[in-house]
């Protein structure tokens, strides 16, 4: 069972990803009007306060390496993956709008497993995306790169897939959103399960957004028309449901720290919400 613990306003409009890394800081990625990339970390109160602001586009994805980088996707002027220190200093970037190899068409969420390696999801819902006069066809898929944005692989196939995650042993968790299930690939992008389907009833999906995967190998899932998070083993046996419409509107990213707390993207609330889990809090 999930207990409410705090809760942090983001400056930018929409969080729709969230990232958290070992020391407690937590990185929003918002998506709304004025979007962009956002550090929150602890005051001198223990409050969160943010740290630095980038209005750099609409941020669809967020993620953390262990190198301390963080990786997000954009979706401005150019479809792009763009790097940033902790500290909120740019590094550089990579990818552009196409369809080809180590292009973008919409990309949503980012990951890096336990071997740096960065995974991209493609979402886009609409089959074409204008780019300086030409409709370029693309989207549904996922990636891999090295952290330099070298391609390695594509897995195709999905539909309108967004949230993406993965593990220390390079499993990959993708949210294929439309198609109201969770799929798990290991490291060569081979299919290991899938779960899930349409509803609203426990373990049922209506579009599935954001995906995290804690330290014991559960999986939890941004139920975003159902404005729920899931949990599940590393089977895909459900183990808990959270929240309704009174606790979230439209939730689209979750991420889980090293302690196990859950941090919630309550999207159109415009804040992250912090929860501990039974169990979890003196461990």
């Amino acid at each position: 069972m999930l207990r409410l613990t705090g809760s942090v306003n983001t400056t930018l409009a929409h969080p729709k990803c969230v990232a958290v890394d070992s020391d407690g800081n937590i990185f929003a990625g918002c998506a709304g009007y004025n979007g962009g990339l956002e550090k929150f970390t602890h005051g001198s109160n223990r409050a969160y306060e943010s740290e630095w602001c980038h209005a750099i586009g609409k941020v669809m994805g967020v993620a953390l390496t262990d190198a301390g980088h963080v990786f997000c996707t954009v979706k401005s002027d150019r479809h792009e993956v763009r790097v940033y220190k902790k500290c909120g200093g740019f590094l550089y970037s990579w990818g552009s709008t196409g369809a080809a190899e180590g292009q973008f068409s919409t990309p949503t969420g980012i990951a890096s497993d336990g071997k740096g390696y960065i995974y991209v999801a493609e979402g886009s819902s609409w089959p074409a995306v204008q780019h300086n006069d030409t409709w370029v066809v693309g989207g549904n898929r996922l990636q891999k790169f090295d952290s330099d944005g070298f391609f390695i692989w594509q897995v195709s196939g999905f539909n309108v897939p967004i949230g993406v995650a993965a593990d220390k042993k390079c499993r990959v968790y993708l949210s294929d959103t439309y198609n109201c299930c969770v799929r798990i690939f290991n490291e060569n992008g081979e299919l290991i399960k899938s779960f899930g389907e349409y509803g609203s009833s426990p373990g049922k999906f209506n579009c599935p957004q954001g995906i995290a995967v804690d330290r014991r190998g559960n999986i939890y899932v941004a139920d975003v028309l159902n404005n729920r998070v899931q949990k599940f083993n590393g089977d895909g046996l459900l183990l808990d449901v959270f929240g309704n419409e009174k606790e979230f509107w439209l939730p689209c990213g979750i991420a889980v720290d090293e302690s196990n707390r859950v941090f919630v993207a309550d999207t159109m609330n415009q804040r992250i919400k912090i929860y501990e889990q039974a169990g979890d809090a003196a461990q």
